[in-house]
Formats: C-alpha cells, sequence, structure tokens
C-alpha cells in the first residue's frame, strides 16, 4: 500500500522550485562559484563549537 503525502503540490508550487533550480544552476555553472565542502564542514564545526553547553 502506497501512503499520500499529507499535501499537494501546486502549480505555483511546482514554478518556484522551477526557477530556484534554474537559479542554482546560473550560479554553479555561469559564473566561478564553486561549492567547498570542506569550508563547508569547517563552518559547520565552528558553529557548533560556539553554541554554549548547559
Amino acid at each position: 500500500m502506497v501512503n499520500k503525502p499529507p499535501y499537494t503540490i501546486t502549480e505555483k508550487a511546482a514554478d518556484y522550485l522551477a526557477k530556484i533550480v534554474e537559479t542554482v544552476t546560473r550560479l554553479e555553472y555561469g559564473t566561478e562559484f564553486k561549492r567547498d565542502i570542506r569550508l563547508h564542514r569547517e563552518n559547520l564545526m565552528r558553529m557548533i563549537h560556539s553554541i554554549p553547553c548547559h
């Protein structure tokens, strides 16, 4: 039995998603923008270490 998700995808939501994908694609391939996984991890670790412990 397949469960139906508790939401529906409207045409407006699909249009927004298409615009987001288009923008991300332009950023990744149309410019010098590159994802730097190492930098992302370093920033995540800094954020985790800055959270005060209780």
